[in-house]
């Protein structure tokens, strides 16, 4: 579901909070997600209200609401035992851990609450890892974690892209891959498809591309039974949907037959390249910038 959340900063808290309140709002929002984060001047019942206060614990540089009745957190208080001793990569992991926590994410190394499915509970690098550090991004579990519980549009799932060298795996359910494992790392997503067929949709179908190697290549059209549904993409686009591209990349295999080999990279970045389709349309938070032209990789 989408969390369209309002914050709102109590005079009291200091500049140096208010910076990385700001930042973290900007890196919230910056997740392909459902979430949208504003920052208001008046304190509200549904906004997200940042004060400063001493905490019983003196040892939590901050607290946060979790949310309750179908609405983010209420509050999150700075302790403000720590108002000169944190650095500003301290002060920023804070804002970040504690926005968290008002959209419903727990620690993730306490037993509490509820794992999300293809989520680690050892993941120490996490954002929602329960003893402080100041780590400022988003690890694996947690881009799983929030594109499943806040995915941009009800019914849709994210469609992952992982690479090894250069071979590329997509996959809708972050079960099929585990990155440690399989040596495959994560290298973006490609928007979000639709988990059911609704009207005006079509069928993504995934493809193995060659036979020794787990590499893809995705298509509208079913070529094998052997090809696998990850969702439904629009053929021609829609209001809040993108272009999902497809780039050829050539790979030269001298003394092989056959002597080349062409691998697929989908995404919703539009750039500069000779083989490039738009194969249909999907959801999207936001459309990113434009990259280099893909290489050859030789």
């Amino acid at each position: 579901m989408a969390a369209s959340v309002q914050v709102y900063t109590s005079s009291e808290v200091t500049s140096e909070w208010r910076i990385a309140i700001n930042k973290a709002i900007n890196i919230w929002n910056d997740t392909n997600s459902g979430i949208n984060i504003t920052t208001v001047n008046t304190s509200t019942s549904l906004s997200v209200n940042v004060v400063m206060g001493e905490i019983g614990d003196r040892s939590h540089i901050a607290n946060g609401y979790y949310p309750y009745g179908g609405k983010p957190g209420t509050r999150i208080m700075i302790n403000t035992n720590f108002i000169n001793k944190l650095k500003d990569a301290d002060r920023l992991h804070t804002m970040i851990h504690e926005l968290g926590h008002t959209f419903g994410l727990r620690h993730t190394n306490e037993p509490a609450g509820y794992l999300i499915p293809c989520t680690s509970p050892k993941d120490i690098w996490s954002i929602m890892f329960g003893m402080h550090d100041d780590t400022t991004t988003f690890t694996y579990f947690d881009n799983v974690a929030i594109s499943t519980l806040y995915p941009v549009a009800l019914g849709t799932k994210k469609l992952y892209r992982y690479k090894k060298n250069q071979y590329y795996f997509y996959a809708t359910d972050a079960c099929e891959i585990t990155p440690s494992k399989d040596s495959y790392i994560l290298d973006g997503d490609a928007g979000y498809l639709h988990s059911t067929q609704i009207p005006g949709t079509v069928p993504l179908y995934r493809i193995l591309n060659g036979s020794t190697v787990k590499d893809h290549k995705l298509n509208k059209n079913q070529t094998s039974s052997n090809d696998v549904i990850l969702g439904y993409l629009y053929p021609t686009q829609q209001p809040g949907t993108t272009p999902l591209y497809s780039y050829g990349i050539y790979e030269s295999k001298p003394g092989q037959t056959p002597s080349y080999m062409y691998h697929y990279n989908y995404t919703t970045t539009n750039s500069e390249a000779i083989l490039k389709v738009i194969i249909g349309y999907v959801n999207n938070k936001t459309i990113t910038k434009e990259t280099p032209k893909y290489p050859i990789v030789f």
